[in-house]
């Protein structure tokens, strides 16, 4: 659920991933300003370029707007219904729109994927770490051993590995708070992969080679998968800690359907434009 934001506190971040000929490519989302409106503005950045980027849900017509613009003039819009809504991400419409007075132009589709980041604790003491000592490679795995896995904004997890199956895996469990799921943890080709169940039945996979070794944490590239068949999307780096954190620091909430903050009363858009029609 969204917060009241402050300047400073809970940002909304993620990403949004637009397929189509305007704006085509993956942005990444800093959202850290307050608006009067009720929207948030920050920054959306993709490679090399940096635009500003609005945040904005209307009521009237019960949509999220998420924009940017390269000049403040023209603008680029991903436009979520609630049916766009899923468990992980949000799925709407791209427009173009010219300026803030033309009517979108359908471009594409879009796929949005925020997170609230958790406010820091204040003065927090860095926690001893069961396992201080650095790995070795190949690691070992062992039944019972438990690793910390952290995806980031996607959650930290404890993973504790059960017996060794007949492929050589270590299948287990991963819990992050109140959460419970299955885990899968191999060695295999060279690289170390952790698999973990969310309760939607997606997952998350983590995967590092050798290169990624340092001190007593491997770390690699992440990937969010909505079933067995999805071939992933990349969700940022993960870190494979041997040991357990003395608290583990829950996922970020996702944002709830509708966003809670106050729409403005002049419009559903940030730019003050009606929801355009498919």
């Amino acid at each position: 659920m969204a917060p009241a934001l402050t300047s400073g506190k809970n940002p909304v971040s993620g990403t949004v991933r637009v397929t189509g000929s305007a704006g085509a490519g993956t942005w990444t989302l800093d959202l850290t300003e307050p608006l009067k409106d009720g929207g948030l503005k920050g920054t959306a950045k993709n490679g090399s370029q940096t635009q500003a980027a609005f945040f904005y849900y209307g009521e009237d017509d019960d949509v999220v707007w998420v924009e940017w613009t390269p000049d403040g003039k023209s603008y680029i819009s991903c436009v979520v219904e609630e049916d766009g809504v899923d468990a992980s991400s949000w799925s709407g419409k791209a427009y173009s729109f010219k300026d803030q007075s033309a009517d979108g132009t359908r471009t594409g589709d879009c796929t949005v994927s925020l997170r609230i980041k958790a406010q820091a604790a204040p003065n927090p003491s860095p926690a001893p770490s069961p396992s201080s000592s650095s790995l070795t490679w190949p690691p070992t795995l062992r039944t019972g051993q438990k690793w910390t896995v952290n995806f980031g904004q996607s959650g930290t997890y404890t993973v504790t590995l059960g017996a060794q199956d007949d492929d050589g895996g270590f299948p287990g469990t991963a819990a992050r708070g109140n959460e419970q799921g299955n885990a899968l943890m191999n060695y295999s080709d060279g690289e170390l992969i952790v698999i973990v169940q969310r309760p939607d039945k997606s997952f998350l996979l983590c995967s590092a080679d050798r290169s990624g070794l340092s001190g007593a944490s491997v770390r690699g590239d992440a990937t969010s998968h909505k079933n067995s068949n999805d071939k992933g999307t990349s969700v940022g780096a993960c870190t494979m800690s041997l040991g357990t954190a003395s608290a583990p620091t829950p996922a970020p909430a996702g944002l709830s359907w509708p966003p809670p903050w106050p729409p403005a009363s002049s419009g559903p858009s940030a730019l003050g434009r009606q929801a355009p029609t498919a």
